[in-house]
């Protein structure tokens, strides 16, 4: 007779109730928010034929690596999503949102049961991480409302993580652990491992730049540690640096370059991003570089003989930044790897403090939560007010289109100009229809539509 033992389940109930939260606000949120210009572009081919298969994705993605940019697996995911109905393609990322939140957090976690206190500030930690993001990170609507730039930042983030936090148990992990879950991995997690390598090497230049540094740091600190999956560390950073050649390498890159006066125009924005005079996102970025040196200060005089990852991520954060002239000048949010690396070290650190300062730490989370809530509670009504008047005001726009294609009418279809001006919109200071119906935009609009040419009235 077999003897079922009991399973002890230890579910953190604040934490679900805090990742709801934050899901049906992404919900709503993307309730708000219609298909954007950037999106429209991604639905069609090169020809401006609609894309509707797979088999379409991967012929327009083979066009792009070619002609227009090495970004391919953010591509293909949107182009994927976007085959989807809509309300399904926002649940998806409404979910995938709260999954990179809850990675993130990952880097928090202390090595002991959490009860108590413990769920309790691991769940204030996740809301904090959400508000940090909501309220600091810039053009939030542009990069978590609009599939396009959803899947080019957060779905290719969510690959790195992945890939950078099984490596890290690999590399941090000690004995004990060891002997709990064995001192392997199976084959079918270690060959997701290389795959996802090579796509985390293949996602955007300055993200995968940070990536690799920190993988390199993880395969010498399993190689000083003598642990025995250092193979799959080598074969990952094999496959990682496989995919960030294959990206550097597009022609795109390379036919950009061929004419002088762009390459100087490249260069001078690729410089303007690390100017505090020429950019909006350098200031953004060096209030979370600088928050992550004063903790990770804290936490190396609390602890002199701790490890030095957060040190590396902070490394792989000003990579990051002096990466970014590596990136178009078109880029909706080229902070957002930067900030990213910087967070993820000031967890680091503060998991560091919080294991020995438990009492303070818990205060300090607290205050620095209660602001943020203020902030947050500040900002969100008109975040929803101004995602509800724009989708209104895109709604009646495309009753006009709509109604002038049903009744024959399919050429200079007259239609409002719509602003957003609001930094949680999507189309956040995104470029609108002009009176030129020969313009890119209006090109794309009428494509959506299937009529001839639209212009504002």
């Amino acid at each position: 007779m077999v003897r079922l033992e009991k399973i002890n389940v230890n579910i953190n109930c604040f934490m679900v109730a805090a990742i709801l939260l934050i899901f049906f606000l992404m919900i709503a949120l993307n309730a708000y928010t219609p298909i954007t210009v950037d999106d429209m572009v991604s639905m069609f081919s090169k020809n401006m034929t609609k894309i509707e298969s797979i088999s379409d994705i991967i012929a327009n993605e083979k066009y792009k690596y070619i002609y227009v940019n090495p970004h391919q697996v953010g591509n293909f995911i949107a182009g994927v999503l976007l085959l989807l109905d809509e309300n399904i393609a926002n649940l998806i990322n409404s979910m995938v949102f709260c999954i990179f939140i809850y990675l993130v957090y990952n880097y928090s976690m202390i090595d002991k049961d959490r009860f108590g206190s413990q769920k309790v500030i691991d769940s204030a930690i996740t809301s904090l991480i959400f508000l940090v993001i909501w309220v600091s990170m810039p053009k939030f609507g542009n990069t978590f409302l609009s599939v396009s730039s959803f899947a080019k930042y957060v779905w290719t983030s969510i690959i790195c993580l992945i890939v950078l936090i099984e490596a890290r148990k690999i590399a941090l992990k000690d004995k004990e652990v060891k002997d709990k879950v064995g001192d392997s991995l199976g084959i079918s997690k270690m060959l997701v491992l290389i795959l996802g390598s090579f796509f985390a090497g293949w996602s955007q230049e300055n993200l995968a730049i940070s990536v690799i540094s920190i993988m390199i740091f993880y395969l010498v600190k399993a190689f000083l540690s003598k642990k025995e999956d250092l193979v799959i560390l080598i074969l990952s950073l094999i496959s990682m640096l496989t995919g960030f050649l294959i990206m550097m390498s597009s022609p795109s890159r390379k036919i950009v370059t061929q004419d002088s006066l762009i390459v100087e125009r490249d260069l001078y924005d690729g410089l303007s991003r690390v100017s505090v005079f020429d950019n909006e996102f350098v200031n953004y970025i060096l209030v979370f570089m600088l928050v992550a040196i004063v903790l990770l200060v804290i936490s190396r005089l609390v602890y002199v003989e701790k490890n030095w990852e957060a040190e590396i991520y902070l490394l792989a954060g000003i990579l990051s930044f002096f990466s970014m002239s590596l990136l178009s000048s078109t880029e909706k949010n080229p902070s957002f790897a930067p900030i990213l690396f910087f967070i993820i070290s000031s967890l680091i650190s503060f998991s560091v403090i919080r294991k020995r300062y438990l009492k303070f730490t818990m205060l300090l989370t607290g205050l620095v939560l209660l602001a943020y809530v203020v902030l947050f509670s500040m900002s969100l009504p008109d975040a929803l007010l101004a995602n509800k008047n724009y989708l209104s005001k895109y709604s009646a726009r495309e009753i006009i289109i709509i109604d002038n294609r049903t009744n024959g009418y399919l050429e200079n279809i007259q239609v409002p100009k719509i602003k957003a001006n609001n930094p949680y919109m999507a189309a956040y200071r995104s470029l609108d229809c002009s009176k030129d119906p020969k313009f890119w935009v209006n090109q794309y609009i009428s494509k959506y539509y299937n009529v001839g040419s639209v212009l504002v009235r």
